[in-house]
C-alpha cells in the first residue's frame, strides 16, 4: 500500500510524530511543508517541498499528481491546504485524520477520525455522531528507551517551541520555584529563548534541539503542568522512559497514568483557538510547588517501572497491526 501524508519536517510534535509513523511504515509517501529550521530533513530529502505556506502553481501539479498516487491519506491534525482535499475529492482517495481535538480544523468529514486519545472521540463522537469515530493510542516513540529511576531529586520539564498560552506550564512551573524548599535541580529544555526574570541557582535551562536519543535519559521527574491537550506525546514518552511524571489531575491523562503524582487544577477556563473553543487548566504555584516538596527524595522505583510495563503495552510492537488493518477497513 502507498499511503501519503503532508508534514512538517521539524523536530515538533506534527514533526516527530509524522516522522515515527514513516518509520514503522505507516505512511510511506510525503509531501513536506516549510515551517522553521529543518533540523529533522534527511529522511524527507527525495520529498518535494511546498514552501512559505503558499501553494502555487507548481505546487498545486505536484499535490494533485501525489495524491493521485497513493492508495489512502494518513493526515496528522490538519490538511494544510485546501488542494489536498480537492486533489482527494477529484481522484476519490479515502482520508484518514488523526485529529487533535484543540486544533483541528477540517472543512470535510474524513472517512475515518482515527482518534489517539479518548478525549479526542469523545469529541468527535459528540460532533459527528453518525461518521466512522475509532481510537488506538499513538505508540511509544521509537527512540525511548527505558530506564530506572530510583529517587525523586532532579525535574525535567520541556518548554517546546514556543507553545500556544503556555500549555505546556513553563511559566506556572517557574512561579512556583518562588515557593518550593527543597535542594531540587531543575532543568527546563526549550527550543526556543525563554525569559527567566527568576534568579535561582536550583533552575538550569537548556535552549536548542535534543536528540531525541537522549531526550529522556536524564532526571528522574518529568514535570509538565499542561494546560490543555488530549495527546501529549512529551508525557508518554517521559512516562516509558521511566520518569515519574508529575502532571496535570485531568481526563484523559488522569486514565492511564499514576494519579499520586497529578497535580489538580485549580480552575479550568474556555479559551479559544482558531475558533475552536477548549478546556483550559489553571493552576495554583503554591499547590504545584507543594507537590514538588512532597515528593523530593521519595522513592519512585514503583512508578518507574509502572512506565516501563505501559510503553511496553503501547509499543509499535504491540499497536502497528491495529494500524494497518484500520488503513485496510477504510481502502477496502
Amino acid at each position: 500500500m502507498k499511503i501519503g501524508s503532508i508534514i512538517f519536517a521539524t523536530q515538533s510534535g506534527l514533526g516527530i510524530l509524522a516522522k515515527d509513523f514513516y518509520d514503522n511504515g505507516i505512511i510511506t509517501d510525503v509531501l513536506v511543508v516549510e515551517h522553521g529550521k529543518y533540523d529533522n530533513m534527511d529522511w524527507y530529502k527525495d520529498s518535494y517541498v511546498i514552501k512559505n505556506h503558499t501553494v502555487t502553481n507548481d505546487d498545486k501539479n505536484i499535490i494533485f499528481d501525489f495524491v493521485k498516487n497513493v492508495d489512502c491519506l494518513f493526515l496528522f491534525e490538519t490538511n494544510f491546504f485546501p488542494e489536498i482535499l480537492e486533489a482527494a475529492k477529484q481522484y476519490n482517495k479515502k482520508i484518514i485524520l488523526m485529529p487533535m481535538y484543540e486544533s483541528s480544523i477540517f472543512p470535510i468529514l474524513a472517512d475515518l477520525y482515527l482518534c489517539p486519545s479518548i478525549l479526542d472521540s469523545d469529541y468527535y463522537r459528540y460532533m459527528y455522531p453518525d461518521h466512522h469515530i475509532d481510537t488506538i493510542t499513538v505508540p511509544v516513540n521509537s527512540n525511548i528507551k527505558w530506564k530506572q529511576r530510583t529517587t525523586a531529586r532532579k525535574f525535567i520539564h520541556n518548554a517546546g517551541n514556543g507553545s500556544f498560552n503556555d500549555r505546556n506550564g513553563t511559566n506556572i512551573i517557574l512561579e512556583a520555584m518562588k515557593y518550593v524548599k527543597s535542594p531540587i535541580e531543575l532543568t527546563i529544555r526549550s527550543q526556543t529563548n525563554i525569559e527567566n526574570t527568576i534568579s535561582d541557582s536550583r533552575i538550569k535551562i537548556n535552549t536548542g534541539t535534543v536528540s531525541y536519543k537522549n531526550l529522556w535519559t536524564d532526571g528522574d521527574v518529568f514535570i509538565f503542568p499542561e494546560r490543555f491537550n488530549a495527546l501529549s506525546l512529551p508525557i508518554q514518552e517521559a512516562f516509558s522512559s521511566g520518569l515519574l511524571v508529575m502532571s496535570g489531575n485531568r481526563y484523559p491523562i488522569n486514565t492511564w497514568l499514576p494519579n499520586l503524582p497529578l497535580i489538580t487544577p485549580n480552575k479550568y477556563i474556555i479559551e479559544q483557538n482558531n475558533n475552536i473553543q477548549y478546556k483550559s487548566a489553571i493552576y495554583d504555584p503554591k499547590t504545584v510547588a507543594e507537590f514538588i516538596d512532597n515528593w523530593y527524595g521519595k522513592n519512585i522505583e514503583t512508578h518507574s517501572n509502572i512506565g516501563k510495563q505501559w510503553g511496553q503495552q503501547n509499543s509499535w510492537k504491540q499497536l502497528k497491526s491495529k494500524y494497518i488493518n484500520k488503513i485496510i477497513e477504510v481502502i477496502s
